[in-house]
């Protein structure tokens, strides 16, 4: 499956207290969030050799620059998207946290809603490369996600805790 992801525009301004919102599925864990960003490691490299970064590719956490006009349910993939967390672009600035606007296509075909996609720049550390992930043992694979889980707990920490998918805007479950 080709999957691939653009710089959408290297100077886009972002306002403070616009809203990103990150998606939830089922088995939404910082353990499987770790395992999908480093299976698409390599597919950041353009966007790294766009923003003048020197590494292989990078892991990041997939997010929505919300659409002020959109309704956040907009954003929910399918069912097994149950929840989603937010938070605003300043708080996520303010912690030293890069966000990158996004194009994802798989196929050739973009990512529904890809126009408001965005990546927070979690690592761009190459001593935990998806080649090296996929040949290590079980047990090292879990010591190289330990090694990550820090900096992606960072991250995550930086979200409102998790809303249920169909409650009013901004209602707590």
């Amino acid at each position: 499956m080709s999957f691939v992801v653009t710089l959408r525009d290297a100077d886009a301004r972002l306002a403070d207290d616009q809203q990103i919102v990150l998606r939830l599925g089922t088995d939404a864990d910082v353990d499987q969030t770790i395992k999908a960003s480093l299976g698409h490691f390599l597919a950041y490299r353009p966007v790294v050799v766009a923003s003048g970064l020197d590494a292989p590719g990078a892991l990041t956490l997939s997010v929505y620059l919300r659409n002020p006009g959109r309704p956040v349910v907009a954003y929910r993939a399918g069912p097994f998207q149950r929840w989603y967390r937010t938070t605003t672009v300043g708080h996520v600035i303010d912690a030293g946290v890069t966000i990158w606007p996004t194009d994802v296509s798989v196929e050739g075909e973009p990512l529904p809603l890809s126009s408001d996609h965005a990546d927070l720049v979690v690592s761009a550390r190459s001593d935990v490369l998806p080649d090296a992930y996929l040949a290590a043992t079980k047990s090292e694979r879990r010591r190289m996600r330990d090694n990550l889980r820090p900096e992606f707990e960072a991250v995550l920490a930086l979200f409102d805790a998790p809303i249920a998918f169909g409650l009013p805007d901004g209602a707590q479950a």
